[in-house]
């Protein structure tokens, strides 16, 4: 069985949303960003799943796919919507789950909590609690998942640049979504 989660950020400037769907081996998620002047940039990641709990378990990234869909591109055309611009995929045959090595990629593992009847979903930022009093920003009221990003020897939380991979792995962590099915 599958179960799906969602999360949407959204501004008069744009948006973030994430779709995470969580089956008994394996998860997917798309993460879709698409802000005024940045245009619409999409991820597709594959994980290995393993649930060592029934409200708690671990992500293992496998591939990530990422399309870019510029407003305009530098010769003003626009590019085909959905062209996959990059991918990053592990070897066939990944570590184990329960392998205390990590992947030789560097960020591999996100940890999930799942919350009971949903947690009040209050913004990480002040400002954008006061542009959504004005109507110009919206997310859910709840949570009842959230991710954390598993650092590694080879990266931490402090790192500073990186990879467009890095940046939107970056962006999932403490991420909150709210039941979808």
């Amino acid at each position: 069985m599958t179960t799906v989660y969602e999360h949407l950020l959204w501004t008069g400037s744009g948006r973030n949303k994430a779709t995470l769907s969580l089956s008994d081996e394996e998860a997917r998620l798309v993460y879709s960003s698409d802000w005024m002047g940045l245009g619409d940039q999409q991820w597709t990641l594959r994980f290995a799943h393993r649930r060592l709990s029934p409200r708690f378990g671990i992500l293992r990234l496998l591939s990530a796919e990422y399309h870019h869909n510029p407003k305009r591109s530098k010769d003003d055309t626009l590019q085909k919507r959905g062209e996959v611009t990059s991918k990053a995929h592990v070897p066939e045959n990944p570590t184990e789950l329960d392998d205390l090595n990590p992947l030789p990629i560097p960020y591999a593992d996100f940890e999930y909590i799942m919350l009971e009847g949903g947690e009040p979903w209050i913004a990480d930022d002040p400002v954008l609690e006061e542009i959504a009093s004005m109507g110009y920003a919206g997310w859910s009221q709840t949570f009842d998942l959230i991710l954390l990003l598993h650092c590694t020897q080879q990266t931490s939380a402090e790192d500073d640049g990186g990879t467009h991979l890095d940046e939107v792995l970056k962006k999932l962590d403490q991420c909150k979504f709210s039941s979808a099915s």
